[in-house]
C-alpha cells in the first residue's frame, strides 16, 4: 500500500474526503437515483431518463465488475491509489463462471457530484482498467439519500 492510499483511507476513516451534506457511502438508507448496465449508453441519455437524481447534490458513484482472484488485485491497486472505497462480494449477475473458479464481484465507489462529462469520462476510465486487468464492468449506479416526499413519515 502506498502513501497515496494510506492517505485517502485515513480521509475517508476521518471524514475528510466528504463535505458536509455528502452521503455516506455505508449509509443503508441510500438509493439508486441513476443506473445504467449498457456501456454504450450515453451519460447523458442515462442521466435525462433518471427523474429522482438531484444534480446540485452529491452522490454515491459505484461501479461493478465481474473479476477472477488475479484481477482482483491488479484491479483494485490503481482505484484504491485514488482513494476509491472497494468492497468484494461472490454474486455476479452477467459473469459466466471461469473454469474452476467462482466469479467475484468488485465494488468501486465514491462520493462526488456528477453531471454527463464525469460520468463518460469515469464510464470509459472504467471500462479501460476493466479490460486491462481481465475483468468486466457490470455497470454503473449513482446513489442519493431519498427525497423528502420519497422517506416514510413517522
Amino acid at each position: 500500500m502506498n502513501i497515496r492510499s494510506r492517505l485517502s483511507r485515513l480521509f475517508r476513516q476521518k471524514g475528510g474526503s466528504r463535505g458536509a451534506g455528502s452521503p455516506d457511502p455505508d449509509d443503508p438508507n441510500l438509493v439508486v437515483v441513476v443506473e445504467a448496465a449498457d456501456e454504450t449508453e450515453s451519460a447523458s441519455e442515462v442521466l435525462a431518463r433518471s427523474p429522482a437524481w438531484t444534480p446540485e447534490s452529491p452522490v454515491v458513484l459505484r461501479y461493478r465488475f465481474a473479476i477472477g482472484p488475479t484481477a482482483s488485485r491488479e484491479l483494485s491497486a490503481p482505484l484504491e491509489a485514488e482513494g476509491w472505497l472497494l468492497r468484494t462480494g461472490t454474486e455476479t449477475e452477467d459473469a459466466a463462471p471461469t473454469a474452476g473458479q467462482e466469479p467475484m464481484t468488485l465494488i468501486a465507489q465514491c462520493v462526488r457530484l456528477i453531471d454527463a462529462v464525469t460520468c463518460a469520462r469515469e464510464n470509459s476510465r472504467m471500462v479501460g482498467l476493466a479490460q486491462r486487468h481481465g475483468a468486466n464492468l457490470l455497470g454503473w449506479q449513482a446513489l442519493q439519500p431519498p427525497s423528502r416526499s420519497d422517506r416514510p413519515r413517522k
